[in-house]
């Protein structure tokens, strides 16, 4: 699908956006026909009064509004399937204003926090624990304790107390099937500290001890990412390069 990005009509922006709703929502989804439609769509709301900024002098349409908001929600939630995570910030960045300064004018979206609760697993998988209780902050209560916030609240809760391996499974028990993104973003993160301190630690270590370590299944898992970090399988071990200099103890 191919956009020339001018402002469009009314209308034409109403049919963009659920050409959009419908394309995002398939199985498989057409990416690229996703993307020109969301740059087509911001193009022509920056013709919209109060476009991202509520401004008192500028009484925007609700109907302007509502298309607006779902437009942001779509890009957001495509973005993380897309794992263009620099997209998901952007647009929940520009989304989060649909839920605070123009509360009131439309309904409140069934999909707010489900967005909110994304951006907390966002802030884990960045490791950013400052931002994520400053993002937790500003969440009333009693929505802290709905399935969407309530899940990246425990996820948190485990990785101060070390329970990776909680942290792995709960991908299995995700509100919905984009927290799993995420939880794997994470994952690979913590996976990524546990083997530069097996670097640091060993001279070489078991497939089995290793697998435990970095919480993989089985070996046909493990194998690729021990090849991504240049390690070498020998006799049941991967044998590592290291400063023998450097000793540091690696998480239980």
């Amino acid at each position: 699908l191919s956009l020339s990005l001018s402002p469009m009509s009314t209308a034409e922006v109403v049919s963009a956006v659920q050409q959009l709703k419908a394309e995002s929502e398939k199985d498989a989804c057409n990416y690229d026909a996703c993307k020109n439609l969301i740059a087509k769509l911001k193009i022509s709301f920056t013709k919209f009064p109060g476009f991202l900024v509520r401004s008192a002098a500028e009484q925007p349409s609700p109907d302007q509004v509502l298309l607006v908001r779902d437009t942001l929600e779509y890009a957001a939630l495509l973005a993380v399937r897309m794992k263009d995570f620099a997209a998901f910030d952007a647009n929940v960045a520009q989304v989060k204003a649909y839920y605070t300064d123009f509360r009131g004018i439309i309904p409140n979206s069934q999909k707010e926090y489900l967005i909110i609760g994304l951006n907390l697993l966002r802030q884990l998988a960045q490791h950013s624990i400052a931002r994520f209780h400053t993002e937790l902050e500003l969440i009333p209560a009693e929505e802290q304790r709905n399935v969407w916030i309530r899940h990246p609240i425990q996820l948190e809760q485990y990785l101060m107390e070390g329970a990776y391996s909680r942290v792995w499974a709960s991908r299995a028990d995700v509100p919905h099937p984009l927290y799993a993104v995420f939880v794997e973003e994470l994952m690979s993160a913590v996976r990524e500290e546990f083997a530069e301190c097996a670097e640091k630690s060993y001279e070489r270590l078991s497939l089995a001890a290793a697998r435990k370590m970095l919480l993989f299944d089985n070996d046909a898992e493990l194998r690729p990412f021990a090849a991504s970090r240049s390690w070498v399988e020998e006799n049941g071990y991967f044998v590592f390069q290291r400063d023998s200099n450097v000793q540091v103890g690696v998480p239980a």
